[in-house]
């Protein structure tokens, strides 16, 4: 098997690594622990995952295993479900894991949206929580209903429709600016007359 020092010597440092992880046996651990101690918050992970998943550990005893909490481990192993990005971040010490870990209940899109407020504000871990909680909230509110407005209704035109309907003849209503006017039609003087009654 190839020696870790030779494998950074002939791959990019994350290719070594997978490498390494993938050669492991069980006589290997010795040699195991102190990579994975030494290692960085993103391959410490790794390394969990690979103990939990190539070797069948549980949590409890991976951490058992490098000597470290159940919680440590479980904890590191979270950070896994955080994009590239994000993870890249705590690699370069912008955010802590501490943040990163903070962030996790929210979605993709509202991580991204915490992350950029965590670096602006400087925020701490406390105060990332806070604004988890707060992000959490305005996500679970329900969206107000979009109000529809009522139909515009055409008075003068209701009114020309109920008046010829009563009158039995065509009415026409013209609206002015301060004054309107209203035209009836009649047919003939008979007709003008029966008209006249029926306004009376």
């Amino acid at each position: 098997m190839k020696s870790l020092v030779s494998l950074f010597l002939s791959q990019s440092y994350q290719d070594a690594w997978d490498d390494y992880i993938r050669s492991l046996n069980r006589a290997d651990f010795a040699r195991w622990d102190y990579v994975i101690l030494t290692a960085s918050n993103e391959q410490q992970a790794e390394g969990f995952r690979a103990l939990t998943e190539v070797y069948g550990m549980t949590q409890a005893q991976a951490a058992e295993r490098v000597g470290k909490s159940r919680s440590a481990v479980a904890n590191a192993m979270r950070l896994l479900d955080l994009n590239v990005s994000i993870r890249n971040l705590v690699e370069d010490g912008r955010i802590s894991a501490g943040h990163a870990r903070a962030i996790l209940p929210l979605s993709p899109a509202l991580r991204v949206e915490a992350v950029k407020t965590i670096i602006d504000s400087g925020l701490s871990v406390r105060q990332t929580e806070q604004l988890v909680k707060r992000l959490l909230a305005k996500e679970q509110e329900p969206e107000e209903p979009v109000k529809k407005e009522p139909p515009e209704v055409d008075y003068v035109a209701e009114a020309e429709r109920s008046l010829s309907s009563c009158l039995g003849r065509a009415c026409r209503i013209s609206r002015g600016r301060k004054k309107g006017k209203i035209e009836i039609e009649y047919y003939d003087m008979d007709d003008l007359n029966d008209l006249l009654e029926a306004l009376e």
